[in-house]
């Protein structure tokens, strides 16, 4: 299969909260994620296929002008980022995005007969139903193809998938007046690294609390507008796919069963 299809979905306005304890300003407590409403009053979700990050599909204008961030110098000039760094994302971005997806290497595969937890624990099959998921092209005159809808329970993976982890550093801006802070102080001392902060996605964590997640999944097959054979072009790809569950995302890879 070409993983140059596969899509990554990226959070394009994250923000990291800290408090400082008034009575202790050497205490920070980091209290979870926001997003920043510079950009958008919401979360600011942006899918990309794989094959726009690694270059292998060219240039696209439109997924670099998102990309760039530019609404970060626009709205916060006040921002401070290390040196060499800025609002966008540049290539060592993209390379530690990309890892997430582990097909993207080209040298990441699963054995032959399918197990059930992969041997680095990521994926494990879901149980039938659905697999496996027919795909399989429409007879004449179907050229939207045919749609199977199946419900998915996603086992618990804190049984399977313990040892599972992506670990990055991102470089991150800080408001001005933080600059010279007792809180910005004592934030890079902790980080030793002051110009990026290092994130590690383990197991998902709906998955590691509850025993199942139910979740809904439909499928469509390959269209023939054709009113009359033979379909043009002809579906020549596999006729099944194994579904597993992504232990650390919670999401779903198909893999072809024949």
């Amino acid at each position: 299969m070409n993983h140059d299809y596969d899509t990554i979905w990226l959070w394009l306005n994250p923000l990291l909260i800290y408090t400082v304890d008034q009575d202790v300003p050497t205490n920070i407590v980091w209290n979870g994620y926001g997003y920043d409403n510079h950009d958008l009053n919401g979360i600011d979700k942006f899918g990309v296929q794989v094959g726009w990050l690694n270059g292998h599909f060219g240039v696209n204008p439109s997924i670099n002008a998102v990309l760039a961030r530019s609404w970060v110098t626009a709205n916060e000039p006040s921002l401070i980022w290390p040196a060499g760094e800025g609002p966008g994302l540049n290539s060592t971005d993209i390379a530690n995005i990309l890892l997430a997806d582990p097909f993207t290497s080209g040298a990441y595969v699963l054995p032959s007969p399918l197990p059930s937890t992969s041997a680095d624990h990521r994926f494990t099959q879901i149980p039938f139903p659905p697999n496996p998921v027919n795909f399989v092209q429409a007879g004449p005159g179907n050229g939207g193809g045919t749609t199977t809808t199946y419900s998915t329970v996603n086992v618990n993976s804190s049984t399977v998938g313990q040892g599972t982890t992506t670990m990055f550093k991102e470089a991150f801006g800080v408001e001005q007046k933080l600059s010279t802070t007792i809180f910005m102080s004592t934030f890079t001392s902790d980080l030793k690294v002051t110009t990026s902060i290092s994130l590690t996605h383990t197991l998902e964590s709906s998955l590691t609390t509850t025993k199942t997640q139910t979740n809904a999944l439909s499928v469509t097959g390959p269209g023939c507008p054709q009113t009359s054979p033979p379909c043009v072009p002809a579906y020549t790809g596999p006729g099944e796919f194994i579904v597993f569950q992504d232990n650390q995302y919670g999401t779903f890879m198909f893999y072809p069963s024949n």
